[in-house]
């Protein structure tokens, strides 16, 4: 049987269809240490299953023929090794602590994942630093063994959360099939699945149909933890729930699914359901979230100019995301996002200021929002920005974008889709059951992030594609239609050998990664073009003021320097003061700092960003709240020429606020060479952590 990392990189190497060795070092982010180190490891593994070995030659990897015939059964001979990872091992052990009802020793343990006592003790050490976080304690007593004590929510958040992180890995049926005798016999995910795909369908509801997979395998997690504690609510809670339209069909649900169920359990049961539906007919208030919605569109605005051209479509696509996750947040659901480092690497300026553009939501659900949700939301702005400039072309072929992740990762995969492809018309879906709905003449091809069977040609990718993943699946399509320009790929080795006729190099091995990086890593590229924060903030833009200001007269006051320089008009003033008036303590970006803004159409002449530090500090309480945080020392006022080419710089400075220690270190300076110092030396030291 092959081993859960050798068939990962055996798996990485087929889908991805590339053979050159670079061009997988740089496409999947390895080095080619790691590169050589795993295909020994993979070949070792085909030796030992008398499975034909990976060989290569001047630079490319070859795949005998004998080997991509069998592939299909080779792939099947996964092994699941729990003891490979520890850090995999604390959450399987979590699992079986939370569903069993035997009496637990570390003998079970040692049993369970075939590992040394001693092992098993230092994951048990592991596994309770991990729980503590969620308030559930590991336990142990002579009577009971081991056992869990806590919130029952607790506990079952931390069982999807296990689950969601043992997914990087293994599937949900791979984790099922290790636990299915711990489960009630009676309870099948099959049938589940029929269950659950009536209703939803007799009722209309649209649903995210990857989040509802993973709602149908936890059920009979759920059903192990039916006895064992009782989830509670709030009388708040309870009624968000109750007078949902959906309560109707979780009562319905629950009857089929547990038979009889105490009230708590059908509402835990439906919190779980509400985070994968979307969609009007399943919403109490629609005026409710519409209204959340243009308060987060006119918080990003505050921080990007978003043209009106296609408003109304953002608007559209951010509600139809914000109803589930409202709810997922509201109820504690775990929603991991497997596209959150490369969202982070991709988007980096543009996750930080969502991260502030969420305010409104964070202010009416009263908690934190994860990463992982604020990830699915800069895709959404991350796909508008992209598209608001994109050109109209005559398209000769019709490809439909399939994405069952959610409407987030389906707007920014076909967004991506139309900047590799322009000479196509990209259809974009999430639903697979649209699809087969659809009349066959209608599309062309199909990219997918998952397999399904179809009898057009489908080409399987992630919603995200950095340079090289673009030059891959167009070369990919260009070998099926002709009418599709192959991409340009140049050869780097050939490259180093034209300049070496001319210049002579010094380092040929580095010279060659720092081409394949130039060339590859188109983000990389950007991101330098882009302006910092030291770049615009110059210390001749800083102001200390001792003045007692009213907010209007501050926000003149730390204009300025940008007039001065003629960076902005008088209109922009005027128009920032608009802007504070209409939308109030939305200015107040942090604990005692406003960033005042408009768009740029009102008056910006150049990029621009200027400072007040006010000794006497400025009450920005526009409306009846007495809020202590919007008393402001600092005042930033930023003037942007688009949407773009300042967000490296606002990404520093929100880094900055994000630390209220740095906030006080600014307002406790007097000199504006000692804060534009300071305010340099945050940036760089940002910067290398970031590193």
């Amino acid at each position: 049987m092959i081993k859960g990392s050798s068939y990962n990189f055996l798996k990485l190497i087929i889908e991805s269809d590339e053979r050159d060795i670079n061009r997988i070092c740089l496409l999947h982010k390895i080095n080619k240490k790691q590169f050589w180190y795993e295909l020994s490891n993979l070949n070792d593994e085909l030796k030992k299953i008398d499975e034909q070995i990976i060989t290569y030659d001047k630079g490319k990897i070859i795949i005998g023929k004998k080997l991509i015939d069998r592939l299909d059964i080779v792939l099947a001979y996964r092994k699941i090794a729990l003891f490979e990872s520890p850090r995999d091992r604390i959450y399987f052990l979590y699992i079986y602590i939370s569903i069993t009802d035997e009496f637990l020793s570390t003998s079970h343990f040692v049993d369970f994942l075939s590992i040394s006592r001693n092992a098993v003790m230092l994951d048990l050490k592991r596994l309770r630093e991990w729980t503590k976080y969620e308030g559930v304690e590991l336990l142990y007593s002579r009577g009971r063994g081991y056992y869990l004590q806590g919130e029952e929510r607790s506990i079952r958040k931390l069982i999807e959360k296990a689950i969601y992180k043992l997914q990087d890995k293994y599937t949900l049926k791979d984790i099922y099939i290790i636990y299915e005798d711990f489960f009630d016999s009676q309870f099948n995910i099959y049938r589940m699945y029929n269950h659950i795909s009536e209703y939803t369908s007799l009722n209309n509801i649209d649903i995210i149909y990857d989040r509802m997979e993973e709602f149908i395998y936890f059920l009979p997690y759920i059903n192990a933890r039916i006895n064992k504690g009782t989830p509670k609510f709030s009388s708040l809670e309870k009624n968000i729930l109750e007078i949902h339209p959906i309560h109707n069909i979780a009562l319905e649900l629950s009857g089929k699914i547990y038979g009889n169920a105490s009230r708590d359990e059908i509402l835990f049961l439906e919190s779980r359901f509400l985070g994968v539906i979307q969609g009007d007919s399943t919403v109490p208030v629609v005026s409710y979230f519409k209204k959340i919605v243009d308060d987060i569109i006119f918080q990003m605005q505050i921080l990007i100019p978003l043209d009106s051209y296609n408003l109304k479509e953002l608007k559209k696509t951010l509600y139809q995301h914000l109803v589930p996750a409202y709810y997922r947040l509201k109820f504690d659901l775990y929603y991991h996002n497997p596209l959150l480092d490369k969202i982070k690497r991709d988007y980096e300026e543009l996750f930080e200021l969502t991260r502030i553009a969420l305010q409104p939501l964070i202010k009416v659900i009263n908690k934190p929002i994860s990463e992982s949700e604020i990830a699915y939301f800069t895709i959404h702005f991350g796909g508008y920005l992209k598209s608001e400039n994109r050109n109209k072309v005559v398209e000769k072929l019709r490809a439909l974008a399939v994405c069952p992740n959610g409407i987030s990762s389906s707007l920014i995969m076909a967004t991506t889709l139309r900047e590799t492809f322009p000479e196509m018309e990209i259809i974009n879906t999430h639903n697979i059951e649209d699809v087969k709905h659809l009349d066959s003449d209608s599309y062309d091809l199909i990219f997918s992030t998952t397999y399904f069977a179809t009898t057009k040609k489908i080409y399987i990718t992630s919603p995200i594609l950095n340079g090289i993943e673009k030059d891959v699946i167009r070369e990919k399509v260009s070998n099926d239609f002709k009418q599709i320009k192959k991409p340009q790929v140049i050869n780097t080795s050939d490259l180093v050998t034209i300049i070496e006729r001319h210049v002579t190099i010094n380092n040929k091995k580095e010279l060659i990664d720092d081409l394949n990086s130039y060339i590859y890593n188109r983000n990389f590229v950007y991101k330098k073009e882009m302006q910092t924060l030291t770049d615009l903030l110059v210390e001749k833009n800083i102001r200390i003021s001792n003045k007692q200001l009213t907010w209007r007269e501050a926000i003149r006051e730390a204009s300025k320097p940008l007039l001065e320089n003629n960076s902005i008009d008088d209109a922009y003033v005027d128009a920032m003061i608009e802007t504070v008036e209409k939308i109030g303590p939305y200015i107040v970006l942090a604990p005692k700092v406003a960033v005042p803004h408009a768009r740029p159409e009102r008056g910006v002449n150049k990029l621009g960003i200027s400072l007040l530090k006010l000794n006497k500090e400025v009450d920005f309480n526009t409306d009846e709240e007495e809020d202590p945080d919007r008393l402001v020392k600092l005042i930033f006022v930023l003037a942007a020429v688009d949407g773009e080419a300042h967000l490296k710089a606002l990404m520093q400075l929100s880094r900055i606020l994000d630390e209220e220690k740095y906030i006080d270190q600014l307002i406790n300076l007097n000199n504006e060479s000692d804060i534009f110092n300071r305010i340099n030396k945050l940036v760089n030291k940002g910067e290398d952590q970031n590193d």
